[in-house]
């Protein structure tokens, strides 16, 4: 009996393996058009938060004022675009296909600011972006992550809940204390965090059978977690460059998210020598890429992030 579904299962990862390289080209474009939407949706909704009064941008109340403004509600709809295009990318092809392609963004979004911003990257921010994607998409192209899929248990998820709620209040509490691009990349970090928690349980809930989802625990956490990642998310485009906060969001998503893979669903990274020297590779270039692009002119000068969040005077 065992061998029987062995080979089924075989037979079934062989198949859908040639239905992965069939529906390649349809994956790439559709990730394609979820990075160039949620470019787009990042750079419109940060014009529109630079522009609310001080006195209206305390936690919930700067989504609450920006909801008045046309050109904010524009940006939320292209931006909910992004999540349906990545949604269809997976239906058609794989993660290790799909996550990649996303990190592209980042460069999207240098090309997007031309426009809605007026600004123009120069040599340093776009060869410190792709220094960036092409470290992040070498480290999960060579770690390719995965192994066992399952439901995590009422304990794993609220202990990931606690987690992820330490980590986001320690990266807010210290964003706080900051001002400009570091503010921004560090509550674009938070809110990432938050998110990467809320792809977890995403994971979990949709092989819950439904008769026990409402006393899940991850569904709540789902639903207060992603509200909390776009709070925070908005806070961060108002604090600085868009670059900075979306650069912070491309980096830490994925990466926790693999973290969490390998804690928690008990996932595994390629470990062999190649592997491994390609992988630390990756990290060493994405570093050297972030490291590079804090310091540009364009992120630490930027002119309609941090409007009433200060800048950083170092």
């Amino acid at each position: 009996m065992a061998t029987v579904r062995v080979t089924a299962g075989l037979s079934s990862g062989h198949h859908s393996g040639h239905q992965s390289d069939k529906n390649r080209p349809m994956t790439y474009v559709l990730a394609l058009c979820a990075s160039i939407f949620a470019a787009t949706g990042a750079a419109l909704q940060h014009r529109e938060v630079a522009e609310v009064p001080e006195h209206r941008t305390g936690g919930i109340a700067l989504v609450l004022a920006s909801l008045r403004r046309p050109g904010w509600i524009i940006g939320l709809v292209v931006l909910l675009a992004a999540p349906v295009f990545q949604f269809l990318a997976l239906k058609v092809g794989t993660l290790s296909q799909v996550q990649p392609v996303l990190t592209i963004e980042l460069l999207v979004l240098l090309v997007i600011i031309v426009f809605t911003h007026h600004q123009h990257p120069g040599r340093r921010e776009w060869l410190s972006s792709v220094a960036i994607v092409v470290g992040l998409t070498a480290f999960l192209l060579a770690a390719h992550p995965g192994g066992t899929e399952g439901v995590l248990s009422s304990r794993w998820q609220v202990g990931l809940a606690l987690g992820s709620l330490v980590l986001v209040g320690l990266l807010w509490a210290i964003g706080s204390m900051r001002h400009g691009w570091s503010r921004a990349a560090l509550l674009g970090a938070a809110a990432a965090s938050a998110f990467a928690y809320q792809a977890a349980m995403s994971k979990s809930i949709g092989q819950t059978p439904a008769s026990h989802l409402l006393t899940s625990p991850g569904l709540y956490g789902y639903v207060v977690t992603g509200g909390l990642g776009f709070v925070l998310f908005q806070h961060a485009l108002r604090a600085g460059h868009v670059a900075a906060s979306r650069a912070a969001m491309v980096i830490v998503n994925p990466m926790l998210s693999v973290a969490i893979g390998l804690v928690a669903f008990h996932e595994t990274l390629a470990h062999t020598p190649p592997a491994i020297v390609i992988e630390a590779i990756g990290v060493v270039v994405l570093l050297a890429g972030a490291r590079s692009l804090s310091a540009s002119p364009l992120i630490t000068g930027d002119p309609l992030g941090g409007a009433g969040e200060g800048s950083d005077d170092e």
